[in-house]
């Protein structure tokens, strides 16, 4: 799946080690002190309104654990495989999160501003309301996703693709932006298309989003 986007991507999976230590007892381990977590699987985690800074996770897989309303500064991510997640509302500033998969989860309301991505997959979640403000975002792909209000705003974006997502009141505003392909997305509304400078479109898509050019470059429009 996505093997030709993935080449041209340069996109890295997690490779989880087959050695990883089943984590039981997840918020003692966070009560202990523990910064940094590596090679573990959690499934029905607790994690929600935790309050934790500089924590890193590396070579592990979570399911079915929630992370809601938690505030993670500096949450460092790095292999890692995130299944059936419930991150609603979850404060991340200035993550870091090198080659991670966030495959079923729920992230509406997420807060990933100056956070840096890179080889990051996000599939089948609902993304509603995320901002991305200020963050770099290299290699990642938002695959069959609900993208609905999602914030760019000062963004720096490097191959990035949208792929079987509708993307609705999505802003682009001050991004910088080099290869972000739009093509295999429904684009039901851009704010200020006028910022999508960068992005790859198709035909049809420019099409749709003619009038708004026109309108945002002050072309006025008349049929005889």
């Amino acid at each position: 799946m996505f093997s030709d986007r993935e080449d041209s991507l340069k996109i890295i999976s997690p490779r989880i080690p087959r050695q990883i230590v089943p984590l039981d007892d997840l918020p003692a381990v966070f009560t202990a002190g523990e910064e940094d977590i590596e090679g573990v699987a959690i499934e029905n985690g607790a994690l929600q309104s935790a309050r934790l800074s500089s924590f890193s996770l590396t070579n592990s897989r979570i399911q079915k654990t929630s992370f809601a309303e938690s505030k993670i500064a500096g949450f460092g991510v790095k292999n890692v495989e995130f299944v059936q997640c419930d991150m609603t509302m979850a404060r991340f500033a200035d993550a870091s999160w090198h080659v991670a998969e966030l495959r079923s989860s729920r992230c509406s309301g997420m807060q990933l501003d100056t956070a840096h991505l890179q080889n990051v997959r996000f599939a089948d979640c609902k993304l509603d309301l995320i901002n991305f403000r200020f963050a770099k975002l290299t290699n990642v792909i938002f695959e069959s996703c609900v993208v609905r209000e999602m914030d760019f705003y000062g963004a720096t974006l490097k191959n990035v693709a949208f792929v079987d997502c509708e993307i609705d009141a999505v802003g682009f505003s001050d991004a910088k932006m080099q290869g972000v392909d739009l093509t295999g997305a429904q684009l039901i509304d851009i704010k200020n298309v006028g910022s999508l400078k960068g992005t790859i479109i198709s035909s049809d898509q420019l099409v749709y989003l003619a009038p708004q050019l026109a309108v945002t470059n002050g072309i006025g429009i008349r049929d005889e």
